[in-house]
């Protein structure tokens, strides 16, 4: 499948089902995004990432903005190169068009390449995204523009996994060396329904200082803030499961889906 944007067409939001859930390791790591140009001079640079998590129930929602800096003196065209980690799926990709995002509609292989290159030629601006193999996607984005900087984001979703040996303990691990090149990173959690004094957080790779927790609402708010992180970065967090059901919902376009994360009760073995 691939996942094209430009102005020429109307631009859907693309939603993939989720993958079943599996059991992350918490050391994991995810390799580093590659940015390829064979034209550039000067190599096209990450300067920032940011990610923005939203837990709800046994579902985690987040968002990934890249923003790229062409160093060069000529508009060129750039291709990333990213993983994702076990467990995440790819749910939606947008491009910024002055100022405003826009959104991605998936097309088949043949044509979202064939789209690519009309749009180039007229000089729109288009992106491309394409699964290639296992978990790995490739990401052309046109134009960079000279001595300037564009941004792109990736929309993810993943469950929560169960923590080994507890039956009551849920984790979720972001691995965050996809960022290592990266000139500055800042993450964003927000744990919906569950207070700090029962949320565990923790960071790899990076000093313990950057992970700042805060109350939000009736549940809590993580912020890490760090500069030129190292391939093994990652945050984890691991919640109590609930002792009563959670719904949660989410509109798309004249759609509403719904996720429900029912509480059982526990009448023992027979």
């Amino acid at each position: 499948m691939r996942l094209l944007i430009c102005t020429a067409l109307a631009l859907l939001a693309g939603i993939a089902p989720a993958r079943a859930q599996t059991t992350l390791d918490p050391n994991a790591n995810v390799r580093p995004i590659r940015i390829v140009s064979a034209e550039a001079r000067e190599p096209i640079r990450l300067e920032r990432v940011d990610v923005r998590t939203e837990i709800v129930g046994r579902q985690a929602q987040t968002r990934v903005e890249l923003t790229l800096r062409n160093p060069n003196d000529r508009v060129l065209e750039g291709e990333l190169q990213f993983p994702l980690a076990d467990g995440q799926t790819l749910t939606g990709f947008a491009l910024d068009i002055d100022g405003e995002w826009r959104a991605a509609v998936p097309v088949d292989k043949a044509r979202g390449q064939q789209v690519f290159e009309d749009v180039t030629r007229a000089r729109v601006d288009p992106a491309l995204l394409e699964a290639t193999q296992g978990n790995n996607y490739k990401l052309r984005v046109y134009p960079l523009p000279a001595r300037g900087t564009r941004r792109v984001a990736l929309q993810l979703a993943q469950g929560l996994s169960a923590v080994p040996g507890s039956a009551a303990a849920l984790r979720f691990h972001q691995p965050l060396g996809f960022a290592a090149s990266a000139g500055q990173l800042s993450v964003e959690l927000q744990v919906a329904g569950v207070p700090p004094a029962l949320l565990k957080g923790s960071v790899h790779g990076m000093s313990a200082r950057s992970l700042e927790s805060a109350a939000w609402g009736d549940g809590t708010l993580l912020r890490v803030g760090e500069s030129n992180i190292g391939g093994d970065a990652a945050l984890t967090v691991t919640l109590p499961r609930r002792a009563h059901s959670v719904v949660a919902t989410q509109a798309v376009g004249p759609r509403v889906y719904f996720d429900a994360d029912l509480a059982l009760p526990d009448h023992g073995a027979p």
